[in-house]
């Protein structure tokens, strides 16, 4: 907001030119707000049991729920660039899969095989309703890094 950033590195500049840095920096924090995101949309710190084998295993189904969001939304992300050009919003998406549990848990013990096809109608309500709205006034991480750092203009 100020316009300057001081970021210090030992890495070389041929490796990785100043204005690549402040790309990458940004793109760290973006990892900061995935956890930041998945704290607040999995409440990882809102455990009710008092009970420490309980709280264990409340940490490791949310945490597993959270790496099958995360590769549910790479795999939902790549689909949407690809088709729409637009990115799937976490939340949003967590927010999908929250209004079709129910639905999948009891798919999956009642009738295992609907299950495929109710993974395919949450597949497409995920890249119709979880997109990001699009903002033409600045460009996205990736094209930065890609403007600045993967495919530099000669100095």
């Amino acid at each position: 907001m100020a316009g300057w950033l001081i970021l210090l590195t030992n890495a070389p500049v041929a490796k990785l030119p100043a204005k690549a840095s402040g790309y990458l920096y940004r793109v760290r924090w973006q990892i900061e707000l995935i956890f930041k995101q998945w704290k607040s949309v999995l409440r990882l710190d809102v455990l009710p049991s008092q009970n420490p084998y309980r709280v264990q295993c409340e940490v490791w189904a949310r945490l597993l729920g959270a790496l099958l969001g995360f590769v549910w939304h790479q795999h939902t992300n790549c689909a949407c660039l690809s088709a729409h050009q637009r990115e799937i919003s976490f939340s949003k998406l967590a927010k999908q899969l929250q209004q079709h549990s129910q639905c999948l848990a009891r798919t999956l013990f009642q009738d295992p095989a609907g299950l495929k096809s109710l993974l395919r109608q949450i597949w497409h309500n995920i890249l119709k309703l979880a997109r990001k709205e699009h903002q033409p006034s600045r460009p996205t991480t990736w094209q930065n890094l890609c403007a600045h750092w993967l495919d530099p203009a000669p100095a």
